[in-house]
This record gives structure tokens, C-alpha cells and sequence, in this order.
């Protein structure tokens, strides 16, 4: 491993543009969509209303509803899932706008960012602030056109390159240290020297 003390790696300096800023918003958005299994709720859409017919339809069998009354029950308890279902995703939706247009301004400002793969590991600076996720807390990195998108630490931390960013045969330079690195959790014995 080269010397901790050395500043060697990969360095780029770049303002992200609107569209790099929301391909930004919207990979987070699906990467944190996909750690929230919407599963049971989809499972409540689809059973909901089956599970309302059987009820129904034991309460006529039980003598509790006249077979006449039941289509009106029926429709009336499936109107009333339906719409309860919706009212309940209601702040679901709220909650998700509000975090798209807090992450759009993080990464819409224009502001001059700066990025660096060092032996410490992936650091990433604006004008008010500095984050360095250390390689073992890297988890991996993707191009997402036009972005080279490196995930840390937890589901939403993420650390864009623009691909523009890139001079020649840095992009998979870059993305063989990355996964070098996220492989063994310390930078690999000459993958950071220049």
C-alpha cells in the first residue's frame, strides 16, 4: 500500500448541470424506493377487494345480510377500501415530493464540487462542505448516463461524477479502483499512484 501521507489518486473538479442534478434526485429516489419493499401494498390493491367479497358473502351465508342487500354492501366496502387505500398513501406522496425538492437543491446549486479517490478513500467538496467516505463504507459504483454515481455509507449517500468530467481512460481507471478498493476495503498496493 502506498504511504497514507501521500495525496496520490484520482481528482476532478466540476459544477453539476440541471440534468446531471436530476438523474442525481432520481437515482436516489429509486435506489431508496427499492429499500422500501412496496410489496404489501401491493398485496393490499390486489386482496384487498377479494377479502371484502368474502366477507360479504359469509355474512349472507350466516344470515347476517339479505342476498338482495349484499351487491349494495359490496360496492359500498369496496368504494370505501378503495378510497382509504389512497388516503393512506396520501402522506406517502407528500413526504416523497418534499424529499426530491430537498435533494434537487443539493445537487441543483450550480456551485463548484470537487471530488477525489485517495488512499483514504472517496471525499467530495462544495464551498460549505467536505465528506469523505472511507473505502469501507464504499459500496460500489454505476454509470448512469451521464453520471458515474458512487454509492457510500448508507442507501442515500451517493457522490456524482459527471462522465465530462473524465479525461481519457480515467473513467475506467476510476472504476477499476473503485472496485478494487470496495473489494478489499483499503486501497489495493498501486492503484492510487499516478
Amino acid at each position: 500500500m502506498a504511504d497514507p501521507d501521500e495525496k496520490h489518486g484520482l481528482s476532478f473538479g466540476f459544477s453539476l448541470t440541471d440534468g446531471e442534478a436530476r438523474r442525481c434526485v432520481r437515482a436516489l429516489s429509486a435506489r431508496r424506493s427499492a429499500s422500501v419493499s412496496g410489496a404489501p401494498f401491493f398485496l393490499g390493491l390486489v386482496l384487498g377487494v377479494p377479502v371484502i367479497g368474502l366477507l360479504v358473502w359469509l355474512a349472507v351465508g350466516l344470515g347476517y345480510l339479505v342476498r338482495l342487500e349484499a351487491r349494495s354492501v359490496l360496492i359500498a366496502a369496496a368504494l370505501a377500501y378503495f378510497a382509504g387505500f389512497f388516503v393512506a398513501q396520501w402522506p406517502f406522496r407528500r413526504a416523497r415530493r418534499r424529499l426530491a425538492r430537498d435533494l434537487y437543491r443539493q445537487y441543483v446549486s450550480g456551485e463548484p464540487r470537487h471530488v477525489e479517490l485517495t488512499n483514504e478513500g472517496v471525499s467530495s467538496q462544495t464551498s460549505d462542505r467536505r465528506t469523505l467516505y472511507r473505502w469501507t463504507a464504499v459500496e460500489g459504483a454505476e454509470i448512469d448516463e451521464p453520471l458515474l454515481l458512487i454509492w457510500a455509507g448508507a442507501a442515500d449517500s451517493l457522490v456524482p461524477v459527471p462522465l465530462r468530467a473524465f479525461k481519457d481512460g480515467e473513467r475506467d481507471r476510476a472504476l477499476e479502483l473503485i472496485k478494487q478498493c470496495t473489494r478489499a476495503g483499503v486501497p489495493v498496493e498501486g492503484t492510487l499512484s499516478a
